[in-house]
């Protein structure tokens, strides 16, 4: 996997909030939660499949935008769009744990690294809410997606654990010119 390509989903996440927002408007209900979260989830799940190439499939983004709306769903009908660090923290964990699942079985690498995956992807998009808390001083209530400043973290952190669980990306062998025989 290629980290620098990794690094520019980064402007996915700000990007497809915007799209989910001019596109459906402000997030006041679950319906409206998972109604944004298909559409960020689109936008965020393509540009890392794309980024990830060969080490997954298309199968990627469908799990990033169908646990995206599952887990905002979810987040919105447990904490009615609050902005709560707490709550906004708990909505992370639970967003991300789902996108987290999908993508997971995507990476098709067992079980185990599906369970971590999620694991690891619900902890992050926590704190990316959390991040993102302390920088946006509108109401983030309306908001489907952390900022730039929570992305930034997101990307780092699963840019490095993807580096761990696919490993770098494989350069073809050249072999070394073969000299022709002195005659």
């Amino acid at each position: 996997m290629s980290i620098v390509r990794w690094m520019f989903t980064v402007i996915a996440f700000p990007i497809g909030g915007w799209i989910a927002s001019v596109a459906l408007g402000q997030v006041d209900s679950a319906l409206s939660a998972a109604g944004a979260a298909l559409v960020a989830g689109a936008v965020v799940g393509g540009a890392q499949w794309a980024a990830l190439g060969r080490a997954t499939t298309w199968r990627w983004m469908v799990g990033t935008l169908v646990g995206f709306a599952m887990g905002s769903a979810i987040a919105y009908t447990a904490f009615a769009g609050s902005i709560d660090v707490w709550d906004l923290a708990i909505t992370g964990l639970l967003a991300g744990a789902f996108v987290g699942i999908g993508q997971g079985v995507a990476l098709r690498r067992g079980w185990r690294t599906a369970v971590a995956w999620a694991a690891l992807t619900g902890v992050v998009w926590a704190a990316g809410w959390v991040v993102s808390l302390t920088v946006i001083t509108a109401n983030a209530s309306q908001y489907i997606v952390f900022g730039l400043s929570g992305a930034l973290v997101v990307t780092v952190v699963t840019g490095i654990a993807l580096r761990r669980i696919l490993g770098a990306p494989r350069r073809a062998v050249r072999p070394y010119p073969v000299p022709s025989a002195v005659v």
